[in-house]
């Protein structure tokens, strides 16, 4: 949680400059870059946020006592 909370204060305090630096500007190689960096890493973290709540499909043996085989 802590890449989460350093990837929001960068947004907070770069959403400033990068509306100087890029909006309403020609879309240049730089400016890809940027966004693909940006965007790509909100997806991420997103993608990973939502897989720590999702059921896990492993099953999990656990035994409730010495396992003895009577064959």
């Amino acid at each position: 949680m802590f890449n989460v909370a350093v990837f929001l204060y960068d947004i907070i305090i770069t959403t400033g400059e990068e509306i100087r630096c890029f909006w309403g500007r020609k879309v240049t190689g730089a400016a890809i870059l940027f966004w693909m960096n940006k965007y790509m890493t909100i997806l991420f973290l997103a993608w990973n946020f939502g897989s720590e709540f999702a059921p896990s499909k492993e099953v999990s043996m656990c035994s409730l006592g010495p396992h003895t085989d009577s064959g």
